[in-house]
């Protein structure tokens, strides 16, 4: 299993006097975007929502789900910027309407997140009811196609249990009136909002599931590699030793338990010190740094897996591959060595 060589780097803007005292090699590092094969496939799949908007007999619709750190709100982002707004003289189309639920979920609260994103001066004004209607209208007269929510969750999370059979109901009067297809995005139990409504459940039967990394499984240990090999790629600063290689890899996935948001924050905050600090290339002192500073304390890590005190650790959390597991015993036996001097063997 491998990773088609595609990444890309894309460009922030510069034009204020913030931006511009910012090295370059930071802003690329934090701008780098790699397509790895999760992020590709859930691309497709919303990409075929937005085509069949308004063309078979229901709005298509999915749900997007996974733990936090998987990158759900890049993938909502990401498409959200492959289908910009255009502005005509009958006034503004706005072809993917974005929006996050929320954190206190009611229907008025979400109709209003999605009027004020289709620039409605008073979406705050209204009955719910009277809110939907405006809803309707603008995305209509908008051409949205495709509407993507965010943070789908809060509304399981809600204190009042009633909130998820409203919001069920709300949906699918709403998609139904609207003709547009729906993308939500959220943390695995947000589906159980589709259960307080039958129809609705089963117009999102459609689910991609995001997993993290398992460092168990060879192709997904494979895959993670393959990964940080195309981050490697796109970094302004050398690394040594490679992002890829076992050694390397193994601690990045320790660190993260395979999630990308720590992965990237690691990497990213690594550039910006190597920057700061004037060093030439990224290594294991920085990311331990790095690590120790800005994502230790949101992991559960009991070592900071980039120092040398990792590499004696007898029994770490995350079982090392098949490949490496007749080095663990000889980790054990003489501490003195380095996991990545036994590797090498």
């Amino acid at each position: 299993m491998t990773l088609e060589d595609h990444s890309e780097v894309v460009g922030l803007p510069s034009d204020s006097d913030y931006l511009d005292a910012v090295d370059p090699r930071i802003t690329a590092a934090e701008a780098l975007l790699v397509y790895y094969p999760q992020f590709k496939h859930c691309l497709k799949r919303i990409e075929k929502c937005f085509r069949l908007s308004g063309v078979t007999a229901e709005p298509p619709c999915l749900a997007i789900v996974g733990e936090s750190g998987m990158g759900k709100t890049t993938i909502m982002n990401k498409f959200a910027s492959l289908h910009p707004r255009k502005i005509h003289k009958e006034g503004e189309e706005i072809p993917v309407l974005l929006a996050s639920v929320p954190s206190k979920p009611t229907v008025k609260a979400l109709v209003e997140a999605l009027l004020y994103e289709l620039g409605d001066p008073l979406y705050m004004r209204g009955s719910a009811e009277e809110k939907t209607t405006r809803l309707i209208h603008l995305t209509k007269s908008c051409r949205v196609r495709l509407i993507l929510l965010d943070e789908f969750q809060h509304f399981v999370d809600s204190a009042n249990r009633n909130v998820a059979h409203e919001v069920a109901d709300w949906l699918k009067r709403t998609i139904d009136k609207a003709r547009v297809a729906v993308v939500v995005f959220g943390l695995e139990r947000c589906t159980e909002v589709f259960k307080a409504n039958k129809q609705l459940r089963g117009r999102f039967s459609a689910r991609v599931l995001l997993k993290p990394y398992d460092w168990n499984d060879r192709d997904s240990r494979t895959a993670y590699r393959a990964f940080l090999k195309a981050v490697e790629k796109q970094l302004p600063v050398p690394v040594s030793p490679r992002l890829s290689s076992l050694d390397l890899a193994y601690r990045f996935h320790y660190a993260s338990a395979g999630h990308i948001r720590p992965t990237m924050k690691v990497i990213r905050g690594a550039v910006q010190e190597a920057v700061e600090t004037g060093q030439k290339q990224l290594g294991l002192d920085i990311f331990a740094k790095v690590f120790a500073s800005e994502v230790w304390n949101d992991s559960d890590c009991k070592i900071n897996p980039f120092t040398k005190a990792f590499d004696a650790e007898p029994e770490p959390t995350t079982e090392v591959p098949e490949e490496a597991r007749e080095t663990t015993s000889k980790i054990k036996k003489n501490n003195k060595k380095s996991m990545s001097e036994i590797l090498k063997k």
